[in-house]
């Protein structure tokens, strides 16, 4: 008998143990946009965005999307 997850629907052998980020409170970020599989976690949003409006911020790297929430 084989046992298959009932999320991902991969077999015992295929599946793998899950490594985990930990994404800060109001980060809305794309994960793969950072270079997540050097990390355990994601830095922490700032209090204010500085960056050109379409880059990340210079400050702590986040989106500008993230910093909405800090307001």
């Amino acid at each position: 008998m084989k046992k298959i997850c009932k999320i991902c629907f991969m077999t015992e052998e295929e599946h793998h143990t899950p490594e985990w980020i930990e994404q800060p409170e109001g980060c809305v970020c794309n994960i793969g946009t950072w270079d997540y599989r050097n990390m355990d976690k994601l830095p922490p949003v700032c209090e204010e965005y500085q960056g050109d409006r379409n880059e990340n911020c210079t400050r702590c790297e986040h989106d500008k999307a993230c910093h909405k929430e800090k307001k």
